[in-house]
């Protein structure tokens, strides 16, 4: 088992299999993500286990702390003394609890780091008194996480599977987890390809930093990426730091496996707790993808200190205190090279255009913009990431511009730049694949106008925001103040935006002072501000269809057979049968076997069929009686047949069961076809008796009485009609599309013939 599929769908399984019952759902990630680096530990230390101990026997009563020797003589970054692991404390269940705490305790010093901040003691008495313990070590004994048979690209993906559905279940805020690995490698190809001559140097020495690092995904990839296509000889030094406990434990622990130095990790906020401060700590790349919307309330304090210190990080501005994106893109232009770095960096839009003239954010992009660090914004789809749909955008920084890009802005659409998936991941629903990354990266290179580039001065994203006055009026006459000026009216005062570009007065004179000739221009309230709102820029029309093409349409929708099923049903000829002599009343119980799964089902009211839920142990049923369902039976809801909780049981729900709340029919042979059963309960005739037949005392409590609905007659022609009247309701069921169809191009039509008699092309009288 090495595929990250395969090994994810496992691990998510243990949390069914030991946990369900124990533990809350969002718990889960608490025991097992500590588990899972537990167990990568171990294999990487298993053939080296009885040479460490044997070092540390014969050092233990020299020193306190035997690790570094353990390390330096065995050429390893960690060690365990402890004579177990997790496959040898299987052996003594008996003492369990007390030798996984001595396993835990004989760690070296950065792995206990790891440990303490996974917090899993606290969770190991509850797993032992629960006799859980032996059975979740036992499930993981089973599966091999040596990096030679799950590499760290493939287990990077495994935690990332599992954090995305431990967040879902946690209700976790759309910004603070986890950039799909498309996103990222698009990310690194920006920062790094441009600097394809300066990486080639075989001797080169950089540093990469991301200060919300999480697992540690966009560096590793960064650095592979520069390997695999600049240069595999350089030497990249990896930084970063980390909020979230969990996501920095995962990041150290994959950091020691590797050739990577784990005490480049730091754990605690980037904003206030700077980490890598010591010696004016520079980076010469830094990427991230920073908590979209996040409060920074909780550090507002320190962070308003520090924006009152000459040059600190924030003295340029302060965003709204609900989002605090341009805080992490102020600190990590805190750390560029004098000599030149390059930031890419994840957003969502709120950054390009919140905040008018005067506001922080405003006062940001003012800042980063005048002094031309601003290089290049890339539009992403929407539907990218695992749990937000919004749209987002790669920002570059870059504080030594090559000469063609000085002064200027380039901005990319990407926004249909990628593939729909087959299977949504959460709300990630789309991707971008290799091809669609090049073409973007190959846009960003070019540096030419096109459909899906454009370029602009840097100036061409300012503006003033100009107060217009005008005066108090009594009577049609000018009030005036003692030093002969006019008095304004505040409640006729506005305002222009007027680009920088533009000479204020020139732009005054010409759009405002022709309509408010007594109005004038307030200099002492100017403020010059700076927005970006892409989307305006790749606006794309999309043009109307004639509305003789539209009526064509139209004609070709009313001439669809419609046929009411009411007149067959008022057929005098047809006889009338009693429900219980044509139909029989299924029961399929099922013997529970509680360590069996089983999947229940569930139905949407109206005719919208059946749906499943996750499968569960026998164990875990309840008290309620389950029956076998089968493809072609008739299922009724004993709760909301009255809402039209009707469904045939497909192919798809084949074998699951249902609660004894649910009534399963089945025509008898040759007499009555389900079908015609299904659709007679869709009828206007078969809703009401379900209707008649459902009671209860108050709201949507009406359960059926199937009994009673059993004694009622109904319409049962020959098995030839009732094929058709099949045929028929299916086209009746059908007319919901159409008459929506309809309706958007009645919609279509209405715009096309306003559009062709403002334009000319249609004359009144057609």
């Amino acid at each position: 088992m090495s595929n990250h599929n395969e090994i994810s769908s496992f691990i998510w399984n243990v949390c069914d299999d030991v946990l369900r019952g124990l533990f809350k759902q969002h718990e889960y990630g608490d025991v097992i993500l500590p588990f899972v680096v537990l167990r990568r530990l171990d294999c990487v230390l298993e053939g080296k286990k009885d040479d460490i101990i044997k070092v540390h026997q014969e050092y233990k009563d020299k020193f306190d702390d035997t690790s570094k020797i353990i390390h330096s003589k065995l050429n390893l970054k960690f060690s365990n003394y402890s004579r177990y692991d997790l496959r040898r404390l299987k052996d003594e269940p008996n003492k369990l609890s007390e030798n996984f705490y001595d396993y835990l305790s004989s760690f070296s010093t950065n792995v206990q780091d790891i440990i303490q901040n996974f917090g899993l003691q606290k969770h190991i008495d509850k797993l032992e008194s629960n006799n859980k313990l032996y059975l979740l070590i036992e499930k993981f004994t089973e599966i091999d996480l040596h990096p030679s048979n799950v590499d760290n690209h493939v287990m990077g993906n495994i935690f990332e599977e599992l954090l995305r559905k431990f967040s879902e279940m946690s209700n976790e805020t759309s910004g603070e987890h986890y950039t799909p690995r498309d996103v990222v490698k698009l990310l690194v190809s920006l920062v790094f390809l441009s600097d394809k001559e300066k990486l080639s140097d075989p001797n080169k020495i950089i540093s990469v930093y991301d200060p919300c690092c999480g697992t540690g995904g966009m560096l590793t990839i960064g650095k592979d990426w520069i390997h695999e296509n600049i240069n595999k000889d350089v030497d990249i030094n990896l930084f970063g730091q980390e909020l979230n406990p969990q996501t920095y434990s995962i990041c150290k622990s994959d950091f020691l496996i590797t050739d990577e130095e784990p005490d480049h990790i730091k754990l605690g906020s980037s904003l206030t707790n700077d980490q890598h401060f010591e010696g004016n700590r520079k980076f010469d790349y830094m990427i991230t993808n920073p908590p979209y919307g996040v409060s920074w309330k909780s550090e507002k304090k320190q962070i308003e200190n520090e924006s009152q210190e000459l040059g600190g990080r924030f003295s340029f501005g302060l965003p709204t205190i609900r989002d605090g994106q341009l805080l992490f893109l102020q600190h990590m232009i805190s750390k560029m090279e004098r000599q030149g770095s390059r930031i890419g960096v994840v957003f969502n839009g709120s950054p390009l255009f919140t905040g008018d003239s005067g506001s922080g954010d405003s006062e940001i992009r003012k800042w980063l913009i005048e002094k031309d660090l601003l290089e290049c914004i890339v539009s992403l789809p929407d539907n990218l990431f695992f749990n937000t749909p919004i749209s987002t955008y790669i920002l570059i920084v870059n504080n030594k511009k090559e000469p063609r890009r000085k002064g200027k802005i380039q901005l990319i659409d990407g926004s249909l730049q990628y593939n729909k998936m087959i299977m949504s991941l959460g709300e990630k629903r789309k991707y971008i694949d290799d091809s669609q990354k090049d073409k973007l990266l190959q846009t960003y290179i070019k540096f030419e106008e096109s459909e899906y580039s454009k370029i602009f001065d840097n100036e061409f994203f300012g503006y003033t925001r100009v107060n217009i006055e005008q005066p108090i009026k009594e009577n049609g006459v000018i009030k005036y103040k003692k030093d002969g000026t006019p008095k304004p009216d505040t409640n006729l005062r506005g305002y222009e935006r007027i680009p920088l570009s533009e000479d204020i007065e020139t732009f005054y004179s010409r759009e405002v002072k022709p309509h408010l000739p007594d109005s004038w221009i307030d200099f002492s309230k100017n403020k010059v501000g700076y927005e970006i709102p892409f989307t305006k820029y790749f606006y794309r029309e999309k043009p109307l269809r004639s509305s003789k093409k539209i009526t064509y349409d139209l004609l070709g929708l009313d001439n669809e057979p419609l046929k009411l099923f009411k007149e067959v049903l008022n057929n005098q000829n047809i006889k009338r049968i009693r429900l219980e002599n044509v139909v029989d009343l299924i029961k399929r119980p099922i013997k529970r076997e509680d360590d069996k799964k089983y999947t229940k089902i569930g139905m949407y009211n109206w005719g919208r069929g059946i749906f499943k839920y996750p499968s569960e142990l026998g164990s875990e049923l309840g008290d309620s009686s389950f029956n076998f369902i089968k493809e072609g039976d008739l299922l009724l809801s004993g709760q909301f047949s009255w809402e039209g909780s009707v469904s045939m049981v497909g192919k798809e729900v084949d074998n699951c069961i249902s609660s004894h709340r649910f009534h399963i029919l089945k025509g008898k042979e040759n007499i009555l076809l389900n079908e015609y059963l299904w659709s007679y309960f869709r009828s206007q005739e078969g809703h009401f008796l379900l209707t008649e037949n459902s009671f209860g005392s108050s709201g949507r409590n009406q359960p059926l009485n199937i009994g009673k609905l059993l004694k009622e007659k109904i319409p049962v022609p020959d098995i030839s009609i009732q094929k058709e009247i099949c045929r028929l309701v299916q086209q009746i069921i059908s007319f919901d599309k159409y008459s929506k169809q309809r309706l958007g191009l009645l919609n279509e039509y209405r715009q096309s013939v306003i559009t062709e008699l403002l334009t000319g092309t249609r004359k009144v009288e057609d």
